[in-house]
């Protein structure tokens, strides 16, 4: 599917609505994406019930780089992002993966958190996985992040921003001393 987000100049007035329509859109979305367990177990003692997947990460600059996993590709770095709402592909990968944006295509206005108006497109994939959490059917946007991933410092790759999307469907566990993400796979987060 694709998605269309406009807001007007200053946005206030619409964004209760926005909220209230998004919300309801993505619960009914989210209720029907499945996790599913890898077929090798990440953490082969785990019993199924309680099981967490932990993977590490890299601090650089204050960011948390995390490898992801788009339709079952080799694994990208992205970068943690709680305050994006949904998760971002950078083009070139996008691109690599065969699901770029195609010229004189419909795209949709999303608004960055510095109040910016971006043109984005939107594309499902059928799957996204840290690790071995999981979801299939995951919609993402696909944006230019070279702004982004100058921050994180040079010789590093960035293609992407992990969104609260994706980890707000697990209780999350950041532990930047081990330098670990840990993800608990069989129990909702709590809304």
């Amino acid at each position: 599917g694709r998605v269309r987000v406009a807001v007007g100049p200053g946005g206030q007035r619409e964004i209760p609505a926005f909220n209230a329509c998004y919300a309801e859109k993505a619960n009914a979305r989210l209720s029907r994406a499945q996790i599913v367990e890898p077929s090798t177990p990440v953490n082969p003692g785990a019993a199924r019930s309680g099981a967490r997947v932990t993977v590490p990460i890299r601090m650089v600059n204050r960011k948390v780089l995390v490898p992801v996993v788009l339709n079952g590709a080799p694994p990208k770095i992205f970068i943690l992002d709680t305050g994006a709402n949904v998760t971002v592909v950078s083009p070139g990968l996008a691109r690599t993966l065969g699901f770029e944006q195609v010229p004189g295509e419909a795209r949709g206005t999303a608004r960055m958190a510095s109040g910016q108006e971006v043109e984005v497109t939107a594309r499902r994939l059928a799957s996204i996985a840290v690790g071995g959490a999981r979801i299939d059917n995951f919609g993402v946007v696909i944006y230019d992040l070279a702004g982004v991933t100058q921050s994180v410092g040079s010789g590093i790759v960035v293609d992407g921003l992990l969104g609260i999307d994706f980890v707000g469907r697990f209780t999350t566990t950041i532990d930047v001393r081990n330098q670990t993400l840990t993800f608990q796979l069989d129990e909702p987060a709590p809304r």
